[in-house]
């Protein structure tokens, strides 16, 4: 089979999504050994902002699963979602692969 067709339709295609720093980030976290949920979303934002000073993640519990809200500059709110929402859905993807660990259901919302 041709390598230029898996590639396409492979999973680490999605990788592109997040920039190197942020991919450096989360080696760095993981190495570190802090393995706190919020705290590595907070982590993983705050290497991608300009302002990490204004990095605000809420967690609301519920009954079944666990909604961290991020909050950001204005300025960095785009860099956070990413064209077509890509690194907001490898934040999510990461929140959700973290927390399996623990078998809960975890959301992540950006919030303007």
């Amino acid at each position: 089979m041709n390598p230029r067709l898996l590639m396409r339709s492979s999973p680490l295609k999605s990788r592109k999504s997040l920039k190197p720093e942020a991919l450096s980030a989360i080696w760095d976290f993981l190495l570190k050994g802090v393995f706190g949920l919020r705290d590595l979303i907070e982590y993983l934002v705050k290497a991608l902002v300009d302002d990490p000073g204004q990095v605000n993640i809420t967690e609301v519990a519920g009954d079944e699963s666990t909604t961290y809200e991020v909050r950001v500059a204005a300025s960095d709110l785009g860099k956070v979602i990413g064209k077509q929402g890509k690194i907001a859905n490898s934040l999510r993807t990461i929140a959700k692969a973290a927390a399996m660990r623990d078998k809960k259901r975890v959301y992540v919302e950006i919030i303007p």
